[in-house]
């Protein structure tokens, strides 16, 4: 689709509404600084509204209270004020919405993050200890209707002596999640990514909403060994090939919106607070929580969204399963 640029339309009504950007991910950067940058609104709402530019790509502008995110812009402007279906331009340092609409982008601080290398990195016993100290956190304080319903699976103590889990099954979601995610922990816990990559697809584009549940949980777990990885070369874990089929597959089993987000999470790329928790977990107190405690990420990760939070963390930790046990 092409979009052109309706300068003089949007020069003779004036701004509606001007804001200004504090915070940008490295990924939206990139975006809106390419060549003759044009889009649309494809979502808004009260916290995000989502652009999709002409060439496909995906970013956000978000509330300034919101987390930062490599593709999103953190501003005064309020995404109510983004009208889906806008069309969008970049005009020198500014973005300009063909409803009036103006954001500046000069002034703000362009934000990424590096993954924990290993020269860093604790040993994987220490890293499946702290992983366990989350996952029980995270059982203790877990509500609502999402796939940390599924935590019980990553807790080995949680199986009884019949090989069945405490894993209550009365929501439809995690009645259609649970036996991908069995599959996917179990060969996690043996050490096989590649087959628990085969396991995850039928999780692909599952549940309601911008973001599937699904979605977020295979996206967490493919975060979680793509950080292991880089901290842990030597455990050649990670497979390639295998990650990109599984996201290639994802772009005809959800929206273009969570599969931009998946396709980030696939590369280590995401949330603030999922990069905080996973640093802390590769290698122990650090400069976000100086004495790791547990409780204190799984509130900041599960405040993501509605319930992609506890989607992800889910994920997260039974990826962390491929460090092996605490013991």
């Amino acid at each position: 689709m092409v979009i052109t640029e309706p300068t003089n339309r949007a020069s003779a009504m004036g701004p509606i509404t001007e804001g200004e950007a504090h915070l940008i991910g490295a990924k939206a950067n990139c975006i809106l600084h390419a060549s003759g940058f044009n889009g649309r609104v494809i979502a808004a709402g009260s916290k995000a509204a989502y652009i999709s530019g002409a060439d496909g790509s995906i970013l956000a502008i978000c509330q300034l209270d919101q987390q930062p995110h490599p593709r999103a812009v953190l501003s005064t402007l309020p995404p109510s004020q983004l009208e889906e279906g806008a069309g969008v331009w970049v005009e020198g340092r500014r973005m300009r919405f063909d409803n009036g609409v103006a954001l500046e982008l000069n002034y703000a601080e362009v934000w990424t993050r590096r993954p924990t290398e290993p020269s860093q990195g604790s040993d994987l016993a220490e890293v499946a200890r702290r992983s366990r100290q989350v996952l029980l956190a995270a059982m203790a304080v877990h509500h609502g209707d999402n796939l940390g319903l599924a935590l019980p699976l990553i807790d080995s103590s949680s199986f009884r002596a019949d090989g069945s889990s405490s894993v209550l099954t009365g929501s439809p979601l995690l009645a259609a999640a649970i036996e991908p995610i069995r599959i996917a922990v179990c060969n996690c816990r043996r050490g096989r990514f590649d087959l628990a990559l085969d396991a995850l697809e039928p999780l692909l584009g599952l549940g309601p909403g911008l973001t599937p549940s699904g979605d977020d949980f295979t996206g967490g777990l493919l975060f979680a060994a793509w950080h292991l990885d880089q901290a842990n070369p030597n455990m050649r874990l990670w497979s390639g090939e295998g990650v990109q089929r599984l996201v290639c597959r994802a772009s005809s089993l959800t929206n273009r919106i969570s599969h931009a987000l998946l396709s980030d999470l696939a590369v280590g790329q995401g949330f603030e607070a999922l990069h905080d928790l996973v640093d802390g977990l590769l290698t122990g107190p650090g400069r976000f929580d100086p004495s790791f405690e547990p409780l204190v990420h799984v509130r900041r990760v599960t405040s993501i969204g509605s319930s992609s939070g506890w989607d992800m963390l889910a994920g997260v930790l039974a990826g962390m399963l491929l460090a092996g046990s605490p013991d």
